[in-house]
């Protein structure tokens, strides 16, 4: 921090009054010297040089030595609560240097991986500069005087425009998060209440509960991030458009919510299909042992055509054999993708 006249020149400024004072004072016309007033003393008067005696005077050195000394202490005292400004030097290299990068590093992040701990982080940081730009004041020691408005004129507008910018960024993060998640939950929720009624469907039906329930505790802590976004928006006065607060509310609910929020919907929706799967798994699974044994018959039924007929006689064409072997073929690996199909649905089924 620079005082601006320095310590030595307001010294030196104050060494040279002190010597003008003494050269001015030396310079005033004295009652012996006046020529209406010599005639009334006996003999001329001695010679007497003023500016030297003041300078030799034990007195007019006291009061110089003692005010030099106090314009000493007042810088010394000035030096001590100087330190205190070292606090924001730290502010500048956050605003010139350390918030530049972190801002770009924001625009290439994609808003899914973005969280509530970003957000937090700089907006505390940007309150705590405003809370310490409101207390730092002007403050007169002594002869020196610390004007603080320019530092509070350049560093405000600076940190102003970086809160906004957090603003703006935590609006449409917390938007589009809550978009993607009204999309997930609609989907999800009208998956849920498939209740399907054929074998093939049922099975494809456990396998998305199975998914949707492995997704759940994701989805749930979005719902929450979304949840702590939106309070960070309430608790640092961001002023949040009225749509995306409706938005919110409907996806995981709010204060100004008269219905279910979509995120309770999704959660009883996960109920029911579980009831639904344990009500209807064992009739499925009754099909499913019946669609075996058919896959069953088949397989014995293409086996017994293999030992007989032309595929054992000597006497068979070749040509016809294989062509009926290729329609074998075909029909065996239509069964073996119903056996993996079948396996497949035992293994949900469990």
């Amino acid at each position: 921090l620079a005082f601006i006249p320095s310590e030595k020149n307001v010294l030196d400024m104050y060494d040279q009054l002190c010597e003008e004072m003494v050269q001015l004072v030396s310079q005033v016309t004295r009652l012996i010297y006046l020529k209406n007033l010599k005639v009334h003393f006996s003999s001329s008067p001695k010679s007497f040089h003023l500016n030297k005696e003041i300078r030799q005077d034990h007195r007019y050195n006291g009061h110089r030595a003692d005010t030099r000394q106090l314009i000493i202490d007042d810088f010394k005292e000035a030096r001590i609560h100087a330190k205190s400004y070292e606090t924001y030097r730290l502010w500048y290299i956050f605003v010139d240097e350390e918030w530049p990068e972190e801002s770009k590093r924001w625009e290439e992040m994609d808003f899914t991986e973005m969280t509530h701990h970003h957000f937090t982080k700089y907006m505390k940081r940007v309150k705590t500069s405003f809370q310490e730009l409101q207390r730092m004041g002007n403050k007169s020691i002594g002869v020196l005087y610390f004007n603080s408005q320019k530092l509070k004129d350049d560093l405000k507008p600076k940190m102003q425009d970086m809160l906004v910018t957090i603003h703006d960024k935590l609006i449409k993060v917390a938007r589009k998060k809550t978009e993607k998640l009204r999309t997930d939950f609609n989907t999800k929720t009208k998956t849920l209440y498939g209740d399907p009624l054929t074998l093939k469907n049922f099975a494809a039906f456990v396998q998305s509960i199975n998914e949707i329930k492995a997704e759940t505790p994701g989805l749930t802590s979005e719902a929450e991030e979304i949840e702590a976004l939106y309070q960070i928006a309430e608790e640092y006065g961001v002023d949040v458009p009225q749509d995306d607060i409706v938005n919110k509310d409907m996806v995981v609910g709010g204060a100004q919510m008269t219905q279910q929020c979509l995120r309770d919907t999704f959660l009883e929706a996960i109920t029911h299909a579980t009831d639904f799967k344990i009500n209807n798994l064992k009739v499925m699974s009754a099909h499913l042992d019946l669609s075996i044994d058919h896959i069953n018959e088949e397989l014995f039924a293409t086996m017994a055509i293999l030992n007989n007929g032309d595929y054992i006689s000597p006497n068979s064409d070749t040509n016809d054999v294989l062509t009926q072997l290729a329609d074998v073929h075909k029909e065996i690996t239509v069964i073996e993708e119903k056996v993996e199909t079948y396996a497949e649905y035992q293994r949900l089924f469990e």
